[in-house]
């Protein structure tokens, strides 16, 4: 009875076709709030829980109303893709990613005033990096967790380009 994690046969256990690893070309999208940290240590925890989830809940909605995949939320940051589990062509995956982000600038805009009426002293930016790529996609973990996600290094310089980006720019 030795099975070797993450091996699993047709029928068996919840895997689908989407879920199973593969070589995609994404359009990846990393943002987070630039400063987070020091906010974070401005705000009572509760306010700051209610702030970082009506952010999280308005990104989300964006990222929904433009097809995206969303991978995760790490704290502050939200991280989505492009093409996969459903494949578009590169300059449709392009378009909706770059109109997503700027929408989701617009929008972080408005948030700032309710920022500012619990207390942070810092103007509620984001920074938004974008990359297209070959990535692996499809449900990474163990037998007990799952996640759906990409990795490679197109993701990773999607990252990188997010990290270096000017506030409230993509």
């Amino acid at each position: 009875h030795h099975r070797l994690l993450g091996r699993q046969r047709r029928g068996e256990g919840q895997h689908d076709d989407a879920a199973v690893p593969s070589r995609r070309r994404l359009t990846m999208v990393f943002s987070d709030i630039v400063g987070f940290s020091d906010t974070a240590d401005e705000l009572e925890p509760e306010d700051l829980s209610l702030l970082l989830n009506e952010y999280l809940a308005e990104m989300a909605t964006i990222a929904e109303k433009y097809e995206a995949t969303i991978d995760k939320f790490v704290g502050d940051a939200v991280i989505c893709f492009f093409g996969a589990p459903t494949a578009t062509d590169d300059r449709d995956q392009a378009h909706r990613a770059v109109r997503m982000a700027l929408e989701m600038n617009e929008r972080v805009a408005d948030l700032d005033v309710s920022w500012r009426k619990f207390g942070a002293s810092r103007p509620l930016r984001i920074r938004i990096g974008v990359n297209t790529g070959i990535a692996n996609v499809g449900s990474f973990g163990s037998q007990r967790r799952m996640d759906y996600t990409a990795i490679g290094r197109q993701v990773n310089l999607a990252a990188r380009l997010e990290a270096s980006c000017e506030p409230g720019n993509v």
